[in-house]
Formats: C-alpha cells, structure tokens, sequence
C-alpha cells in the first residue's frame, strides 16, 4: 500500500479493520513519529507532575486539548493521504493540522451542547434514584440511564463520527462538517456504529488494559506504588501512542468507505487519477 492508491470498494467491518492495520503497518514510523512528537512531551511533564505534585490533572487537560484539536488532525491528514497513495510528511501533517484548530474546536463545542440533554437526564436520574442509597432505586436508575441517556448520545456520536474527516479533507466548516457527517451516516446508521465500537474496544484493549494490571498488582504489593504509578504512566502514554494512529485509520478508512457507498468516491477517484495521468503524458510530449 506504499505510495499505491488502494482498490477502493464497500467494505464490511472486518475489512476496515484489516485495511487500518495493513496501513498502520506499512507507515508505522511516520504514525509513530507524528504521535510522538506531542505525547513524548507531554509524558515527561506528567512524570515531573507525578514526582513533584503527586498529580497529573493539569498535563492531562493539556494532553487532551492537544490530542483533540492537534494530534489528531495530524494524524487525520496522515492517514488519508499514505491511505489515498499520496505523499506525506511529519511537519506537513502537522502544518495542515494547525489550520483547523479553531474550526475542530467549533465542531466538538457543537457536538457538546447536543450532548446537553443526555447530561441532564443522567443528572436527574442519579437525584431521584442513585443518590438515595437505597439498592432497588439505584438499580432502576442505572437501567433508566442505559435505555435513556446512553443511547442519546450514542446516537449522536454516531452520526457526527465522521465530522473531522470531513471538515479536514473537503475543507468544511464546523456546522458544514457535522451536516456532512449527518448526511453520510443517514443511510447506514448500524455499520458506522459496529465499526466505531470495535475501534473504541480495539483501542481500550491495547491501552487500557496493561495500566489496569499495573493498578492491580500496585493493590497487592502495595510496596511498590510509587513505582507502579509511574509505571502506569508511561504505559499508559505508550498505549495511547500505538492506539491512536491505529484509531484514526480505522476512521479515515471508514469515512471513504461511506463516500464509496453513497458518493462513488472510487469513481471519481479513478477519473481523477486518469486525468492526472493523461495531463503528465502531454506535457511529457511537450517536453520531448
């Protein structure tokens, strides 16, 4: 898949994942390289914060400014481009990345006041059942969030999970993105969510799970808990710096497998690229 424009098609969930990987493979050091241009930074600062402040609340607020409206455009641009067979470099990545800050901020802002509602139903929920103490009421206000709130917001995320694809890689505004978004998962509400919730699964695995043994055994040997804190740390960066790009792929992937499904995207891509082939040719012929 090196610099090869992919043979582009639907796709069903395993085959996004595949693709993800396969280009995850092939461009792993620029994945790598990108992520860690921010989140080696950063994991000093929270080692200091740790050793210093026994905290790291502040980095990570930092950490997740710069991952959401930094990193993860980088990455964004990255992917798409190694994805398409085009170029693409470390600085260039972050280059573009930096010219939508303002309008990623926009989108995720909009996406949180929708979010709004679902907040106070939980809110509600947790006055009248789960704050009472009483085992049934508590049980019943858990059941009333997972039938209510949860897939409120689930289904929001949902449909405005290819926002950041959009806004980036068809130069869109904040509002015009999410209506891009709303407009490619209207059709196919069910894939997006199965491929979206094994990438969130894939991602949890990787890099949850070692820090939460780490915790475990700090909870046995409680001997080593300055040690394990630490530890907790830095695989917790090193997961976040493995899953992220892998992450981004699989939605970078996705999003042109929804183009390909409602646009032919694939289409034009071909008429695109003969174009561009036919241009070379005659000014080759020119030349010569």
């Amino acid at each position: 898949m090196d610099m090869q424009q992919p043979i582009l098609r639907p796709l069903n969930t395993g085959e996004i994942l595949d693709r993800a990987f396969r280009l995850y493979r092939a461009h792993f050091w620029l994945f790598i390289g990108i992520g860690g241009v921010l989140l080696g930074p950063l994991l000093v600062l929270k080692l200091l914060s740790q050793l210093f402040f026994h905290d790291t609340n502040i980095v990570n607020v930092l950490e997740s400014f710069l991952t959401a409206y930094g990193l993860q455009g980088a990455l964004i641009w990255a992917a798409a481009n190694t994805y398409l067979g085009k170029p693409v470099t470390l600085n260039g990545s972050y280059s573009v990345s930096g010219r939508y800050i303002g309008k990623f901020f926009g989108s995720n802002f909009v996406q949180g006041l929708a979010y709004i509602p679902g907040m106070i139903v939980v809110a509600v929920l947790y006055a009248i059942f789960l704050g009472t103490g009483n085992a049934g009421e508590t049980l019943l206000g858990f059941t009333f969030i997972l039938l209510i709130a949860v897939p409120y917001i689930f289904f929001f995320t949902t449909r405005w999970w290819f926002s950041l694809p959009a806004i980036m890689l068809e130069g869109l505004n904040s509002i015009d993105g999410l209506r891009r978004s709303w407009a490619l998962t209207a059709q196919s509400f069910w894939h997006v969510a199965g491929v979206s919730i094994a990438s969130g699964l894939l991602a949890y695995v990787i890099s949850a799970v070692p820090a939460a043994l780490i915790v475990f055994f700090m909870q046995m040997f409680p001997t080593f808990n300055e040690i394990g804190t630490f530890s907790a740390l830095v695989i917790g960066q090193l997961g976040s710096l493995i899953t992220l790009p892998l992450s981004v792929g699989i939605l970078v992937i996705a999003y042109y497998d929804m183009r390909v499904r409602r646009e032919g995207f694939d289409l034009q891509l071909e008429l695109e690229t003969a174009q561009q082939t036919e241009t070379t040719g005659e000014e080759t012929a020119l030349v010569d």
